[in-house]
């Protein structure tokens, strides 16, 4: 491995108005459920203003699980949002708004399938396939106001995506248009949907609509290949990995606008080999989750040009040791908190709150080969550097 210089661009004159990191305060950590209880295999853990965290788990009932659950906590007794015992055989990928409402998608039990919301009462169906829809794809999403936005494929073969709080829905865009697939989508509190989509020409972009024209974010027709996971602020800024399409460049980045011209936020010409989901908050904070060039797996904000680690496999959490996380576009609050999946090297895996001191990255780079080098065999002798090299290839 050989570290490069952060690649980092950011402009005050943008639109963006990116916050200072969180505060060098005590870190504020807590957990919001672990494996030694009744749940396990922990998924897509979201959160809202006030620190409530919604994830999805099975019950802890025997092998091969059964018992899958939606459920929301902020560090006490949990709420379960809806769980098998209901008329549900599985549920997925909950995101929560900041009333504690709660979007999912799930399976029934007669084999119907739809995307419900709840607070753990009563449930409102937004969509089914009771109604034109046969299936629904991806995460949805939920704005303040309880507005979900989800991907559906309709009886009549459209795919689209669609809006509503359990009434008449929206259409925002679909397959009768310009494009043939979407996924990975995100709204904000007026009702703007950010997404991910394949258009009929083959060509592949991030675009944001509200039901009437769609706005390109960026698309292949520029210098991109490819793209991942969109999330937007109320202001409407959407924020998205892509691919670089230069020749013989591999490249990775995060970036952001809302129709004009784009920022980059940083890219994998520094330290970093790639990004997963990322996430932006009302006052500007990006946070991602990465995995740095020398392997560590990490959740990763940047400000004023430099990237800052909140944490990262290798630290210390619970009593154990961080092995890897896991990190969606849902889980950053307005406030700088993150809610996120860690996996422990004791076994447990748990959703987890937290509010980090963040750490600059380049003060935590593993030296260079060559300095590595001269240190081991310096302090321990040709066969323990061999040794070494040998495990950090692993």
């Amino acid at each position: 491995m050989v570290l490069r210089k952060l690649s980092v661009l950011m402009t005050a004159a943008l639109p963006l108005a990116l916050a200072d990191p969180p505060a060098s305060s005590a870190a504020e950590i807590t957990l919001i459920a672990d494996s030694d209880g009744p749940l396990i295999s922990f998924s897509h853990a979201s959160i809202n203003a006030s620190g409530t965290v919604a994830f999805a788990a099975f019950r802890n009932t025997g092998f091969p699980f059964s018992d899958r659950g939606v459920y929301a906590g902020s560090g006490g007794t949990l709420t379960t949002i809806a769980d098998s015992d209901g008329p549900f055989k599985a549920l997925f990928s909950p995101v929560i708004n900041a009333s504690g409402t709660v979007a999912f998608a799930a399976l029934r039990d007669d084999g119907g399938r739809g995307v419900y919301t709840g607070s753990g009462g009563a449930l409102t169906t937004i969509a089914d396939s009771d109604g034109p829809f046969q299936f629904f794809i991806d995460t949805p999403a939920i704005n303040a106001s309880g507005t979900v936005a989800f991907v559906g494929f309709r009886d009549d073969g459209v795919l689209g995506i669609y809006t509503g709080s359990g009434g008449p829905l929206t259409t925002i865009t679909d397959s009768d248009g310009p494009f043939e697939d979407y996924n990975r989508i995100a709204i904000n509190a007026s009702g703007t949907v950010a997404f991910n989509g394949n258009r009929d020409d083959e060509g592949l972009g991030i675009y944001s609509g509200s039901g009437g024209a769609i706005t390109t974010i960026a698309d292949t027709d520029g210098p991109f290949g490819g793209f991942g996971y969109p999330t937007i602020n109320d202001s409407g800024t959407v924020a998205f990995t892509a691919q670089r399409n230069a020749a013989g460049d591999f490249g990775q980045g995060i970036y952001f606008g809302s129709g004009g011209t784009l920022t980059t936020l940083v890219e994998s010409d520094g330290p970093f080999d790639g990004f997963g989901p990322t996430a932006i908050n009302n006052f500007g904070t990006i946070v991602f989750e990465s995995i740095l060039d020398d392997g560590r797996h990490g959740i990763f904000t940047v400000s004023d040009g430099i990237a800052y680690k909140l944490i990262i496999s290798g630290d210390e959490l619970f009593g154990s040791t961080v092995t890897a996380l896991q990190f969606s576009q849902f889980g950053l609050a307005d406030d700088g908190t993150i809610a996120f999946i860690a996996f422990l090297a004791d076994g447990r895996d748990a959703v987890v709150r937290g509010n980090f001191d963040p750490v600059p990255v380049n003060s935590i780079l593993i030296p260079e080969p060559s300095s590595f080098a001269l240190m081991v065999v310096g302090l321990f002798g040709p066969a323990a550097f061999a040794v070494a090299q040998h495990r950090r290839q692993r």
